[in-house]
């Protein structure tokens, strides 16, 4: 997935502080939607992991764990167990050009693997930019016929802590208009896959730091920033090193 839905940059015209609050809410209302599943998942385990993939897979009536009653949409559990693993198994079938073909796999095994947990999360990420651009077009539509304009900037991109990472090193990266409202990650973009960093920890709006997640496969990447606006025009090279 290296088409990245970030949103255009926009032109909002006269702003309160009340307006801003309410825009700030919904970018963030969206950004909490979406998590990020980086353990393997089979029957038995349990955790905030299994409860987070449980109301994902309820999110589609394809993957339903059921209609009603334990694991049905608002009776999701930290458990997994049988029912969590027929819909993991069906959420598998349909995918299966991106999860079962790759793996040589002639039928879905309820597993939660590497290539099921690529596929969720950037599932989860598409839905979380797409929520994010329609709040914001919803946001500017409102403001059209307002006099005066700011223009919200796209982060640049000027170090990074290093060449070589590998899975819960700390990376650091140094820039300008990166934002503090949870809404900044960084973009690490291989030949034929992009991966997203969402929970990076922003200061003065020129440094972000975070832990490299184990959902970033060893291999070469040139990674970008991104803010609610865009994404950096500038990349650095890393190597994420295999642990």
């Amino acid at each position: 997935m290296t088409t990245i839905l970030l949103n255009k940059i926009k032109m909002i015209k006269k702003i309160s502080l009340g307006a801003l609050i309410i825009f700030f809410f919904f970018l963030l209302s969206s950004k909490a939607s979406a998590y990020t599943f980086e353990r393997s998942l089979k029957l038995g385990s349990t955790g905030t992991d299994v409860l987070e993939l449980q109301k994902f897979l309820n999110e589609y009536s394809d993957t339903q764990i059921a209609e009603s009653g334990p694991g049905s949409p608002g009776n999701e559990s930290t458990y997994f167990g049988s029912l969590t693993q027929e819909a993991v198994k069906n959420f598998q079938d349909k995918f299966s050009t991106d999860i079962l073909n790759p793996a040589g796999l002639a039928s879905s095994t309820g597993y939660v693997g590497s290539l099921t947990l690529k596929k969720i999360n950037d599932i989860e990420v598409e839905n979380n930019l797409s929520a994010v651009e329609e709040d914001d077009n919803s946001y500017s539509t409102s403001t059209e016929n307002s006099d005066s304009t700011t223009t919200l900037s796209i982060p640049t991109l000027s170090n990074i802590s290093g060449g070589e990472f590998k899975a819960g090193d700390s990376v650091t990266i140094s820039g300008d208009k990166f934002s503090s409202d949870n809404n900044s990650g960084a973009f690490f973009a291989s030949e034929e896959e992009g991966y997203y960093v969402w929970d990076a920890q922003v200061l003065n709006g020129k440094t972000m730091t975070f832990t490299l997640p184990s959902y970033i496969p060893a291999g070469n990447y040139n990674v970008s920033v991104f803010n609610s606006s865009g994404i950096s025009a500038e990349t650095f090279p890393v190597t994420v090193k295999a642990l």
